[in-house]
């Protein structure tokens, strides 16, 4: 039976000062699985667009021989973690810490992003003066991603790990 997606994602990723910068490049799939040197070849592409797109964002400019050292991971769409099925598209995300501790977000892409931000429960007087037609921000709980090693933590099922960050 052949593959549902004809096409996997390369992703290569960098933790910076500011946060993390990845990139995505859809490749084909039967490409990816039979030439070895195209698979060298699109390996440097990924991490010189990473490159490209840290430099275009912070101006900082990465040099070769630390761009060789990154690594280069292939997204199968058709398959998750441990081999699941998977949607090509979805991320998972387990809250650590402040107000919304142990939640579990499923979000429509591929990455979470540098940070995620929930809706605080308000207290009761909150909705009745929004009732009364006061107008009040709605607090947010702000959430980054946990980084160990260098690298952005993940649960055992393959779920990024944010923490809490504060209120926004």
């Amino acid at each position: 039976m052949a593959p549902f997606s004809p096409t996997i994602n390369l992703v290569c990723s960098v933790l910076l000062t500011m946060g993390e910068a990845w990139v995505e490049l859809p490749v084909a799939r039967e490409i990816w699985e039979e030439d070895g040197p195209v698979r060298d070849m699109l390996t440097d592409k990924v991490r010189s667009e990473l490159a490209a797109v840290v430099l275009k964002e912070t101006g900082l400019q990465l040099d070769d021989a630390f761009l060789a050292t990154l690594p280069v991971t292939v997204q199968d769409p058709d398959v998750g973690p441990a081999g699941a099925p998977s949607r090509a598209a979805e991320c998972a995300v387990v809250c650590v810490g402040g107000p919304r501790d142990g939640t579990r977000l499923k979000l429509d892409r591929a990455h979470p992003g540098l940070a995620v931000q929930l809706p605080l429960e308000e207290p009761l007087s909150a909705l009745f003066e929004a009732a009364a037609g006061k107008v009040a921000p709605i607090r947010r709980a702000l959430y980054v991603p946990i980084v160990e090693g260098g690298r952005c933590s993940r649960a055992d099922d393959g779920a990024w790990r944010f923490r809490w960050d504060g209120d926004c």
